[in-house]
């Protein structure tokens, strides 16, 4: 049936509405790009070997910096936290990879001029000791020790997490136990006194509603557990958040969790950049984790022990792992037949080898020299040292 004069009047009038409120949001989107901290990196010393194709891979560093060290981006600081936020550009399916910040990996600053061939321990250190001398150094190491192509980086400090799911109301999770009320109300509210804010205690177990910093004490609670855990608590409220951005309540807040976490980060996406992604916030989807034991925690065969007089964490298996990581990312977690028995070594990682399909398959994983005589390297360490 044809509209009338007035149903098109109508429509059309709402289709100009549409229009101009959109335009409004990307107004106050490029106004307000002038508070981002920025700090560019020189993308040819990001040792970047690889050009892998439909796949927008960024590190995301979690820094314990006041808001004023951001700003300067002053400090010496560690990345407490090192997740690879890995983007299906075709599906909008996102990959979250934790790598664990006591990782023995090698050390581009420490190594200098030692030849890959001369591999020494005065080469290699802990991974979270990379963003000391600065974002480009630990993308550097990211990429060298992964056979990565980052090129994209964003840190944030603690509060910008609090600020952030403080904007939308909360997140719901689960305290397990009573242990780890004690450690929520020890790290949460450690940071609040910090910044000369309350802190308002968990008082029972069970999934519940939690604020920012509880929040905050959930992501960073560590003690009665392990590191591990730790980092698959950070996706678990990174893939919260997410949901209740994608929500209705979420989307209405995007201003102020705009305006909050610029305060509290550093970045050298571009404004073009930024606002390409926000137009397909609603999209994204993260990935189910296909690993059991620790989830996409990496290394997936995890040992640690003391080396060196520095308690670390191993690969069980270095060059399976690096393997199993670049499928799982790039191909859907599809393995070859070779991978598949391996895959399950060391009793914590197996694959669960989803249905393939389109967007999965095609994917084949060449190692880089550089990472044969890391992984080399390292699996000898290992061998030598890992408590039997």
């Amino acid at each position: 049936m044809a509209m009338t004069k007035r149903q098109k009047f109508k429509f059309l009038l709402t289709i100009e509405i549409l229009t101009i409120a959109l335009l409004a949001v990307v107004l106050f989107f490029t106004l307000k790009m002038k508070d981002i901290n920025r700090q560019d990196i020189d993308k040819d010393n990001l040792s970047i070997k690889k050009d892998i194709k439909g796949f927008t891979n960024i590190m995301l560093f979690g820094v314990d910096a006041r808001e004023s060290a951001m700003r300067s981006n002053s400090g010496d600081t560690r990345s407490d936290t090192m997740i690879l936020v890995t983007i299906n550009e075709k599906t909008k399916d996102v990959t979250l990879t934790s790598f664990y910040r006591d990782y023995y990996a090698y050390s581009p600053h420490k190594a200098g001029s030692t030849s890959m061939d001369a591999l020494t321990d005065k080469c290699f250190d802990k991974l979270t000791h990379g963003y000391t001398k600065g974002p480009e150094e630990a993308i550097k190491s990211i990429n060298m020790n992964f056979d990565l192509d980052v090129s994209h980086y964003v840190t944030v400090n603690f509060i910008a997490l609090v600020r952030v799911v403080d904007q939308l109301g909360g997140i719901e999770l689960n305290v397990k136990n009573n242990a780890m009320i004690s450690e929520i109300n020890k790290y949460g509210g450690e940071i609040a006194r910090k910044n000369g804010e309350s802190f308002k205690k968990v008082t029972k177990t069970g999934v519940q509603l939690l604020d920012g910093y509880q929040s905050l004490g959930y992501a960073r609670t560590r003690k009665r557990d392990s590191d591990f855990n730790r980092a698959q608590r950070q996706r678990e409220v990174i893939n919260k958040i997410l949901e209740k951005v994608k929500s209705g309540a979420g989307i209405t807040k995007l201003q102020s969790i705009y305006e909050s976490i610029t305060k509290n980060m550093v970045t050298n996406f571009t404004n073009a950049e930024i606002l390409s992604m926000l137009k397909d916030v609603t999209k994204y989807n993260i990935r189910k984790e296909t690993n059991t034991g620790y989830g996409n925690g990496y290394p997936y065969h995890v040992s640690s022990f003391t080396y060196k007089g520095m308690s670390s964490v191993f690969s069980e298996v270095p060059y399976t792992d690096i393997s199993l990581l670049h499928y799982n990312l790039f191909n859907n977690g599809v393995l070859p037949e070779q991978l598949q028995s391996s895959s399950s070594e060391g009793g914590q990682a197996t694959t669960d080898n989803p249905a393939p399909t389109e967007e999965g398959l095609g994917y084949v994983y060449t190692p880089t020299d550089d990472v044969l005589k890391i992984t080399n390297y390292l699996t000898n360490i290992y061998n030598e040292n890992a408590p039997q």
